[in-house]
């Protein structure tokens, strides 16, 4: 799941819009009584333990969490005995707390979960969603682009993969992508 990289748990539609997957995922752990954001926070943190990150202002940040992680950093929650939930550090918040990606900090990104999944998987299948097509504002708006991106990335890489990646793509988007030409 991508995230941003304060890795924030709290979804009021000024901070995480209950409308991007972060915000439908979280959400729906909320709401399924897995977590609070208390502790989906501090399970975040816990599986952070280690990881560099900077310390930001209120000044550039108004709400939520002030350490900022590198780009492409995974804090890996469970989310039933059987599947767990790789949230990836992509976006960062300005002062009106609008998400921001860079193209760099996307590929950096995408780069960096699949060496993650190699050593981390433990062979079993990732469901990966169609990262950078929402409220992230990597200024990649082709969809098809996008996929045809990842999919690259994942053949570049097949020397390290060590599990299926599933590529899911939200019903409402797949009208967006020629599949033709992938």
């Amino acid at each position: 799941i991508n995230v941003n990289r304060c890795f924030d748990t709290i979804v009021n539609n000024e901070l995480i819009s209950e409308k991007t997957l972060h915000g439908i995922v979280f959400k729906e752990l909320y709401e399924k009584k897995r977590y609070t954001e208390e502790t989906l926070q501090a399970a975040i943190y816990d599986s952070l333990s280690g990881f560099d990150y900077i310390d930001i202002q209120k000044e550039e940040k108004p709400q939520g969490n002030l350490k900022r992680y590198n780009v492409g950093t995974i804090a890996k929650v469970d989310d039933t005995s059987t599947a767990s939930l790789y949230l990836l550090a992509m976006s960062t918040f300005d002062k009106k707390l609008n998400a921001h990606t860079s193209k760099e900090d996307f590929v950096l990104g995408i780069q960096r979960l699949i060496e993650y999944c190699d050593k981390n998987s433990q062979g079993f299948p990732v469901l990966m969603p169609l990262l950078g097509s929402g409220l992230s504002r990597t200024g990649l708006d082709n969809y098809s682009d996008i996929l045809q991106y990842i999919i690259n990335s994942l053949r570049m890489n097949k020397d390290i993969l060590n599990c299926d990646f599933h590529i899911y793509i939200r019903p409402q988007d797949k009208q967006k992508i020629n599949f033709e030409n992938l």
